[in-house]
């Protein structure tokens, strides 16, 4: 993402999910593996030591400010999506980054659809960020770490300000998908006219990938349904 469009609306990321920093080596002509180049990781990290969450709070992040520089996109990853810790401390440089270098979208691994449409389509603030967080992967959403980004984030929309979350994963796990997906989908093609309702094969498409939504990895397509 760029860091301002051509109608000079500054537009930035920041990303949860789990990070794996890889180089590529080759062990022969025919043959490459990635492996975990720990020198460069070693001359490119700064630990961190505190002993309580009261010290987390008051974390002086300036440093990383310099290292971000002008930077639109800025990834923070998690040794393990269940530490509690790691979501305290992202928590409290997702409020630095946003107050002291604007950034404004908090993008999280979870459903493109559902947290999109979410946002999108509800008018509620406050409900449309509840939804939101329901409809996140429960190690993020239901979290008692991550609840105080969420009131965070309704905070500053509540007082005129614009952060938003959106969603990056491809999967459709949640009821809101398994509800709605199908509807909007079709109510697009509707709407559009799109040629694609003339096919007879468009009926049979809905009803598998309304199945695929359903089941997801349970789905089990037949040969038929693949040449669909």
């Amino acid at each position: 993402m760029l860091r301002d469009n051509p109608m000079k609306i500054r537009l930035t990321l920041i990303i949860l999910t789990l990070l794996t920093l890889t180089s590529s080596s080759h062990k022969n002509e025919n043959d490459s593996i990635k492996t975990i180049d720990e020198k460069w990781i070693l001359e490119n990290t700064t630990e961190i030591r505190v002993d309580s969450v009261s010290e987390i709070l008051k974390m002086d992040f300036s440093k990383v400010k310099d290292l971000i520089g002008d930077a639109s996109v800025v990834f923070l990853g998690e040794q393990n999506h269940g530490d509690g810790a790691a979501f305290i401390v992202k928590t409290s440089l997702i409020k630095f980054l946003h107050e002291e270098k604007g950034f404004n979208v908090i993008a999280f691994e979870s459903g493109f659809f559902e947290i999109n449409s979410i946002w999108e389509n509800e008018s509620d603030t406050n409900e449309k960020i509840e939804n939101v967080r329901k409809n996140l992967y429960g190690i993020w959403g239901q979290s008692k770490q991550t609840q105080s980004l969420f009131n965070y984030v309704k905070k500053e929309n509540a007082k005129g300000g614009s952060l938003i979350i959106t969603g990056f994963d491809s999967r459709h796990s949640s009821n809101y998908s398994k509800k709605y997906y199908i509807t909007q989908l079709d109510s697009v093609v509707k709407t559009k006219n799109l040629s694609v309702l003339k096919e007879s094969e468009y009926t049979i498409f809905k009803k598998i990938a309304s199945d695929l939504i359903s089941k997801e990895y349970g789905h089990e397509p037949k040969k038929s349904d693949k040449d669909i």
